[in-house]
């Protein structure tokens, strides 16, 4: 091979070296300027090498020259290739160094840790692996964050956690399960779960439902909190809460479980259940001195009730004894005005029978007795009189039946029936009883307002207006008449009014008295059972405390002003 030939392959070779230097440098962002200064280092030095070699074979250049020109290229040759080194050291290797030496003082701990800014900028292959691997680094440090976080809510659990493998064996042992079973971490480790913490009646079903989810997924226990019965290193068994959950590493169960001693819980639920037991039996117990001390109440209340009527008694017969005297007065009378007209009927059929037998003499003698008999006997003055005597009697008997009507339904044990009443007609029904009491003591004055009907029992509220109207005729003082009687209307005796009216959402009945008064000392107690301040066999201290429970009852309340020496007053307000 000549000369030329030599020169020639030399060139091509230069190009081609050239080229791929060219492409690698364009493919290769990290390497492509030191690429570039070298290929062309190279191009230069091989393409004038072959140029001068050419020329010189050609006699178109001296050896000599060559020789002085050899220097110079390989200088500049030799620099372009340095230069190329220098920019990759720089480009290459100066980055990486920078990674190794923040790689070196990495720790997992140090959460501050970055790739430095400059090497994640580089827009090259260094700036991307910096750029991945701070990527990397942040996802590893946010696993250690919450691996040393999950280990520390494992390690201050108050719970006893513990995790086994496929197998059964025992990975993960908590301080807490040291406490709970008496095993400590390094004893309990590598031993399986079934020997250590499993009583010997659940050993057989634990294996075989561990068994079974490895090889189906399905358990009836997993993901959900069971109440079993675990087993202490002395053998002791106790109850626990036990809360089991699995998850699969590497192709792999592991499963945990978080168990929680509840002995205390279960000796506090039998002493509950204990104490439930009790106050039922306790509740069944009121409830049943409740019905007893309400039957009692009601007995009470209607005891009283036969007590006040006891107390009016002999009241209440003078009023029915008045009409019943003027009845009987009156039937004498008009037993003999019968009797007389009997008689003026005969003479009329004395009459009768002489017309018939057509005894004209004998009608007109006997008719002229009638008439006679008549004018003595003064008939028209007896049919006259008999009217009024039985129009007496009428009004006698309505009033008789009034007053057993009164009687009846105020005596009546209404329990707690509820009907709509006014309860003015309540109040007139009671004076209708007490009226004979009344009208020998004193004087009765009625100021009614214009009140809607209440719900009520109108007995129970009969009876709070009895007592109410009793205890204020006895606190009137006694007055006399000449004749040893007492007198109605006469100057100066006591005065009960009665008034009506709505106040709100109330209506009230005011019982006012001018008697004596109630000492203030007493105001407080006068409703309490069995307290009075009248003398023995006036009252039993029984007729405000029923009747302020019967208010009650109703929803209303009763309210009592007093003053010595002017009087009281009681006010029932029923909603």
């Amino acid at each position: 091979m000549n000369q030329v030939t030599f020169n020639i392959i030399a060139m091509v070779i230069a190009i081609t070296v050239t080229a791929l230097n060219f492409a690698l440098a364009f493919k290769f962002k990290l390497l492509r300027r030191g690429m570039l200064l070298i290929s062309f280092g190279l191009l230069i030095g091989i393409m004038t090498h072959s140029i001068v070699e050419f020329l010189e074979s050609i006699n178109l250049m001296s050896l000599d020259f060559l020789v002085m020109l050899m220097p110079v290229l390989v200088a500049t040759g030799s620099g372009l290739i340095i230069a190329g080194g220098v920019v990759v050291s720089r480009d290459v290797i100066s980055p990486l160094d920078t990674i190794m030496r923040d790689m070196r003082g990495f720790s997992s701990l140090e959460l501050s840790f970055r790739v430095t800014p400059e090497t994640a900028k580089l827009n090259n292959e260094i700036g991307a692996l910096a750029r991945n691997l701070q990527g990397l680094i942040e996802n590893l440090q946010r696993t250690t964050v919450s691996k040393i976080h999950f280990e520390s809510i494992i390690a201050t659990a108050n719970d006893a956690f513990v995790s086994i493998d496929e197998n059964g064996t025992i990975i993960e042992w908590n301080p807490a399960a040291e406490r709970a079973f008496g095993w400590s971490r390094q004893e309990a480790m590598g031993k399986p779960m079934a020997q250590t913490i499993i009583p010997l009646q659940y050993r057989e079903a634990h294996l075989k439902g561990l068994s079974r989810f490895i090889g189906t997924g399905e358990g009836p226990v997993i993901g959900k909190t069971l109440d079993l019965s675990a087993l202490h290193r002395d053998g002791r068994e106790f109850p626990a809460e036990i809360t089991i959950w699995a998850v699969r590493r590497d192709k792999k169960y592991q499963f945990n479980a978080f168990i929680r001693d509840i002995t205390e819980r279960k000796k506090a639920h039998e002493a509950l259940a204990e104490r439930e037991k009790a106050l039922r039996q306790s509740l069944a117990e009121l409830n049943s001195a409740h019905e007893k001390i309400k039957t009692t109440q009601n007995q009470l209340v209607q005891s009283e009730k036969l007590a006040s009527i006891g107390q009016l008694a002999a009241g209440v017969a003078h009023e029915i004894n008045n009409p019943v005297g003027f009845i009987s007065n009156n039937m004498e009378i008009l037993r003999q005005y019968v009797a007389d007209y009997i008689k003026v009927l005969g003479m009329g059929d004395r009459v009768k029978e002489s017309l018939i037998r057509d005894d004209l003499p004998g009608a007109k003698a006997a008719a002229g007795e009638m008439v006679k008999m008549e004018k003595e006997m003064d008939l028209e003055y007896i049919i006259n009189d008999s009217r009024a005597l039985l129009q007496h009697n009428i009004r006698g008997i309505e009033r008789i039946q009034k007053i057993v009507m009164d009687l009846r339904t105020f005596a009546r044990d209404g329990q707690d029936e509820i009907e709509h009443a006014r309860i003015e007609d309540v109040i007139e029904s009671i004076l209708g009883i007490m009226g004979n009491e009344i009208k020998y003591k004193a004087r009765i004055e009625k100021d009614y307002g214009e009140t809607p009907p209440v719900p009520c029992n109108p007995q129970r509220m009969g009876q709070v207006f009895l007592n109410l109207i009793v205890n204020a005729l006895q606190a009137l003082p006694d007055h006399a008449s000449p004749a040893g009687g007492r007198q109605a209307g006469i100057e100066g005796m006591g005065t009960i009014a009665i008034k009506t009216y709505r106040q709100g959402e109330f209506v009230c009945g005011d019982v006012s008295d001018t008697g004596k008064g109630i000492e203030e000392k007493n105001l407080s107690k006068i409703f309490d059972p069995f307290f009075t301040t009248k003398t023995v066999g006036q009252g039993t201290g029984l007729g405000l405390s029923v009747s302020y429970e019967i208010v009650k009852k109703h929803g209303g309340d009763i309210k009592v002003k007093s003053k010595i020496g002017s009087g009281t007053t009681f006010t029932v307000m029923l909603p």
